[in-house]
């Protein structure tokens, strides 16, 4: 007999070896394949009490391949099944063979989901029917190995059958595999090169230099083994245990990582929201079985539209759920209705995510969300802070900025300060995302980024399988077990959210403070991608906003708050992105033009019926005042802010000039544009100002769009590299109306290879800008089509409207990180100048969000024809000729307008407003004078008053929304007509302690976002 050896390089394949062996022998065979019998799949998801019994048919031969992609069928499993199960008491697991990701209802209530990361599913022992949900798709796409499309043929079920596992097994497998990636990560951080415990055959050097810990721990499994080989799987658990008492925590670590259940579940993203709906049911059924089974375990879960949906499809699970809420186990936190993007949506629309959001966790757990929980967003306002305080959300969390792609964020805790300087605490992951394992690797690499463990003690660590994964598992539980008191690792357990950020709060004063927006370098593609979503979205919060408004001038309290949530869903940061499948639009497209249209439909009948004495009348939505043309009489009228009445009533205004326009040129006195044979700006001067351009401005420019990944999400530097420029002749047409109010010069043109563009240049009378207006048919594939304004504006910054305020961004070849920045999101309006910023340039867009802008040019992202998401992630070669697999191969109407800014510019000829007024006109109606008794603002001008809302407490009062766009400081004045008055509230329409001087000024600070409760005596 040999002694033992002492070359522990070929201990480790042994210990590899034990994992796989052990792994083998877990699961027994029981009974199968079952006869089962399932329904018909279709499109439309139906409850399992709108399911006929009749509908359960007997399927034929193995394998049987069902449904197109998204269907659902349900499934009945054999009673004799079901006996089996109530015979083995809990100890069988049932087998489902599908692709499919699918649910199992014990009588009528959601038991356990099925995914690849809960392969095999415990059985309940008491149940008297047993019933499975199925969807159609490919599920748990995160977890390891499961990247496998499924066939265009449909979901492929192979069987159903039980097993049986030996509990003394899997937990010895669930200790050596981790004890195997202890050893793996350990040696690996010694030995890069080594392959550790990979079993392959070729040298394995020798173990010089490694960790002592390692060495006692190689040593001891191979005795372990020892025993596991003489004596059986219940010795060798027993001198594991033994082993891992030994190797307790020393008391020494720093640090310690704080567990938080989790399941990132995509309302929409490779599947269509119908089954964002299932994935939730899915995995809360899933997470109720894991809470049974261990009770230190937490799982926290964010997003109140999915506990609305998982209420309204099975009412039983939610009523579960809501008590291991009330057991304080189930965390609710999160602030927003749904995981919102936070740079394309208005400030308003924003807003009511958090509104809505925190309106549902307060029904959940009758309180508010103290954290805001984006772990998948990308990029983040620095009008959040503000936004987030103002809703009683003083901490945020996200995994994202770990994907910035040249520079690294500084710090994992820190003090966030918005625009305005609102503070509030934010802890980031460094190293990993939002699918944790409990792994080794992932937990070292969490501590060891922990930028601020000189001062604090914990990180946060999100754990469990995302988007269909299920969530957490019990193997991870166990893992969590062993690591909450093993050496050489941090104390590891779950935890709650709200504590972790508790005992971050001690330290508030020595974390670091980061102010402004909190930018991911990549995924820069998503302002534009799906340009025709972006339009609809853009209509519908236009919609949402006249109808408010209207709401307000007729004092007929909220609208129905189902419309706006509605809207919100669209906020999602897998929708309004474009980075979803296409049966999401096609879908959500269609919706939200209706919201558009159908709150155009109800201004008009909210306006008939007031009609007492019928005449020609329109209505101002907006909270500043709009000129209008009375066609029958040739003359401008000033209609107030939120009012309404013929325009014969409202003043005229000093409009006496008309538009001229030819071929070459248009002008209406205060802005005079030039143009060339190929349609480009050669001159633009505002109020007989020059606009200094480098060259012709309007430039159409195409780029060859290949990224490199993830095409919907992406723009690569290499792209804009490489211009090609549109050369192409013109034909030209003028169109002059309104007897010479309005005119417009035409200039169409081949672009691309197949595609035609159209450039509208627009002025009327009363304009002071150019507005342009684009009609693309576009036919050209893997193309980002922009339109450049090049100007001599070279400060430091440049800066781009926001939901709320504004983001300067670097605009000069300076450092990585500001170099990064070479496509940004713009809220709608940007403006370049010279460091003084006295004067400068601006675009304005009706429902374009990304641009470029280096050295003075600006160049805006007008389309990009990319390919749509696949529900497998990949890029089929056999779809990448198809061209009903890009995005924006279609036509587009395209509206912008450019012009020019002084220091003194007054606030209705400010880019923030004509974003607004440019693109909401007046709108006709019949009946009778209407207003809000908002006269108007006086005082600072880059203040803008940008919403109208009723308020909540429906007695005619409403809520003046206003923001700071340009960092200035002043005051302002409501003026509001007499026995109206005017208090400052917070977003929750709480008053604030904020009076007004003698003179009726209220204070305004930089970048402020404020509100006015506006009641009528």
């Amino acid at each position: 007999m040999l002694p033992k050896s002492y070359l522990s390089q070929l201990l480790l394949v042994r210990i590899a070896e034990a994992v796989e062996r052990l792994e083998k022998r877990i699961w027994t065979p029981v009974s199968g394949p079952w006869r089962v019998k399932r329904t018909a799949p279709q499109k439309g998801h139906r409850k399992l009490d709108e399911v006929e019994i009749g509908e359960f048919k007997e399927i034929g031969e193995l394998p049987d391949v069902w449904g197109e992609r998204f269907d659902q069928c349900w499934w009945q499993l054999p009673e004799e099944l079901i006996a089996e199960a109530r015979e083995h008491a809990g100890s069988l697991y049932l087998d489902w063979r599908d692709d499919g990701e699918a649910t199992l209802y014990a009588d009528g209530v959601p038991w356990h989901g099925i995914d690849p990361g809960h392969r095999y599913v415990p059985l309940p022992t008491v149940a008297k029917d047993l019933k499975i949900e199925s969807i159609c798709l490919r599920s748990g796409i995160w977890v390891p190995g499961n990247w496998t499309r499924m066939s265009d043929e449909g979901s492929k079920f192979e069987g159903a059958y039980t097993l049986k596992r030996d509990e003394d097994t899997w937990k010895a497998w669930v200790t050596m595999d981790l004890m195997k990636e202890f050893m793996d990560h350990g040696i690996r951080k010694a030995y890069p090169e080594h392959r550790a415990t990979e079993g392959s055959a070729g040298f394995r050097p020798a173990l010089d230099k490694i960790d002592p810990l390692l060495r006692r721990l190689a040593h001891g499994l191979d005795e372990c083994l020892d025993i596991l080989d003489a004596n059986g799987i219940p010795a060798f658990n027993k001198s594991l245990s033994t082993l891992l008492a030994s190797l307790p925590a020393d008391g020494k670590q720093i640090l310690s990582c704080v567990l938080t259940g989790h399941a990132h579940i995509d309302l929409v993203w490779l599947w269509p929201e119908s089954v964002g709906e299932f994935k939730a049911v899915h995995t809360f059924s899933t997470m109720n079985r894991l809470l049974d089974k261990y009770p230190e375990f937490r799982f926290g879960y964010s997003q109140p539209m999915s506990y609305e949906a998982v209420n309204r499809r099975n009412p039983e699970l939610m009523d579960i759920v809501r008590g291991h809420i009330q057991d304080q186990r189930w965390e609710v936190e999160g602030a927003t209705y749904v995981e919102s993007d936070t740079q394309l949506p208005c400030g308003e629309s924003l807003v009511r995510s958090f509104l809505l959001g925190q309106k549902g966790f307060e029904a959940l757990t009758g309180k508010l969300s103290s954290t805001l929980w984006l772990p998948d967003v990308f990029g983040y306002s620095g009008s959040l802070p503000q936004i987030m305080a103002q809703t009683g959300v003083s901490r945020f969390f996200t995994t994202k900025l770990t994907w910035c792609s040249v520079s690294r964020f500084p710090h994992s805790s820190f003090r966030w300060l918005g625009f305005d300087g609102t503070e509030v605490m934010v802890h980031v992951t460094q190293a990993y995302g939002y699918n944790g394992q409990v792994g080794i690797k992932e937990i070292d690499d969490g501590q060891l980024h922990y930028q601020q463990a000189s001062v604090h003690d914990a990180y946060l660590a999100p754990t469990g399988w995302g988007d269909g994964g299920g969530g957490p598992t019990e193997a991870m539980c166990e893992r969590a077990r062993i690591l909450n008191n093993f050496a050489g690792m941090p104390p590891t357990q779950w935890g709650r959210i709200d504590e972790f950020f508790d005992s971050l709060e001690t330290v508030r004063d020595k974390l670091p403070a980061f102010q402004g927006e909190l930018y991911m370098e990549y995924h820069r593609g998503v302002q534009t991608t799906h340009g025709d979503l972006k339009s609809a979205f853009r209509a519908a919060e236009r919609g949402l906003q006249v109808l408010e408004a209207a709401h307000c001038a007729c004092k007929t309290g909220p609208v129905d708050e189902a419309i706006w949530k509605r809207l919100i869903l669209a906020q999602f940061h897998d929708y309004i992105p474009g980075s979803s499948v296409k049966e999401v639009y096609d879908e959500g497209i269609p919706e939200l033009n209706g919201i558009a249209e159908d709150s155009s439909a109800a201004v008009a009948a909210l306006m008939k019926a007031r009609d007492s004495s019928p005449s020609d009348c329109q209505f101002n939505p907006l909270a500043v005042h709009q000129d209008a043309y009375d066609s029958s009489t040739g003359s401008w009228h000033r209609i107030p802010p939120l009012s309404g009445g013929p325009l014969s009533s409202f003043p005229e205004t000093s409009i006496n000039s008309s538009v001229n326009a030819a071929a070459d040129k248009i002008s209406n006195g205060r802005v005079c544009a030039d143009f060339d044979e190929l349609g480009r700006i050669t001159s633009l001067k505002i109020d007989g100002a020059d606009i200094p351009f480098t060259d012709p401005a309007g430039e159409l420019v195409l780029y060859a769009d290949h990224p490199h990944a993830y095409d919907a999400w992406d723009i690569d530097r290499a792209t804009l590299s490489n211009p090609m420029v549109v050369d192409s002749p013109a034909e030209v047409s003028v169109l002059n109306e309104d007897n010479g109010q309005s005119c417009c010069v035409s200039f169409r043109r081949k672009a691309g290879k197949n595609s035609v563009v159209t450039i509208h240049y627009k002025l009327n009378a009363a304009s002071y800008c150019l507005g342009i207006e684009y009609d693309i048919d576009w036919k050209d594939p893997s193309i980002l089509l922009k339109a450049v304004f090049p100007t001599e504006y070279r400060g430091r910054h440049a800066r781009y409207g926001a939901p709320f305020g504004s983001s300067l961004r670097v605009q000069q070849p300076a450092r990585p990180d500001d170099e990064a920045q070479f496509e940004n999101p713009f809220n709608r309006w940007i403006e370049v100048s010279d460091d003084g910023g006295d004067e400068g340039f601006f675009v304005v867009s009706e429902a374009k969000y990304g641009a470029t802008v280096f050295q003075g040019n600006v160049q805006v992202s007008l389309l990009r024809s990319v390919f749509i998401s696949d529900p497998d992630l990949e890029k089929p070669a056999d779809k990448v000729k198809d061209s009903q697999c890009y995005s924006d191969l279609m036509q587009h109407k395209i509206r912008l307008a450019v012009g020019r800014f002084k220091a003194d510019t007054q606030r209705e000829e400010r880019a923030p407003i004509l974003a607004d007024t440019l693109f909401t006109l007046p709108i006709p109606y019949s009946g009778e004078h209407v207003n809000a008794g908002l006269v108007g603002i006086d005082g600072l001008d880059t203040v803008h008053p940008c919403w109208a809302k009723p308020a909540d407490s429906n007695d005619g009062t409403w809520i003046l929304r206003c923001h700071e766009t340009h960092g200035k400081r002043g005051s302002i004045r409501i003026e509001l007509k007499s026995g109206y008055t005017a208090t400052a509230v917070d977003l929750m329409e709480s008053p604030l302690n904020v009076q007004p001087d003698a003179d009726g000024n209220f204070p305004v600070k930089p970048y402020s976002l404020f509100s006015f409760l506006i009641e009528p005596s």
